[in-house]
């Protein structure tokens, strides 16, 4: 991603709603640009295949694979995506296996000081 460009991000979340109100948070943000969303382990490797988003917003419980398991495969397809890991949850074994798939960043419940969009920057 160039300096002047906007940062392409892929969303991943079986919830449509929760899809939508992430897309209109991250679209008050100029230098981010929503590029797809879709609902499953399977989509989201073909989407980042083809797509090559700059981020991806992984849904940790996705089912059939878990958010982990399709990190895992994003990274082995060698994609240079930062991941970024969403829980409705808060487990140190969530936040364990986020380390392990090599995710940027893992976001649990309600984390303190949130700003949603100050993860995209570094």
């Amino acid at each position: 991603m160039k300096a002047s460009q906007a940062a392409t991000i892929l969303i991943v979340d079986t919830q449509t709603a929760f899809r939508a109100g992430l897309r209109a948070t991250l679209a008050t943000d100029t230098g981010l640009a929503v590029t797809g969303e879709v609902n499953d382990g399977e989509a989201a490797l073909a989407a980042v295949l083809t797509a090559a988003p700059d981020i991806v917003l992984i849904d940790a419980n996705l089912g059939p694979l878990s958010g982990f398991e399709v990190a895992a495969q994003i990274r082995r397809a060698a994609s240079s995506a930062a991941i970024i890991v969403l829980s409705d949850t808060d487990t140190e074994d969530e936040l364990f296996a986020a380390i392990k798939v090599g995710a940027a960043a893992y976001f649990s419940p309600d984390p303190p000081n949130l700003r949603l969009t100050s993860p995209f920057r570094s």
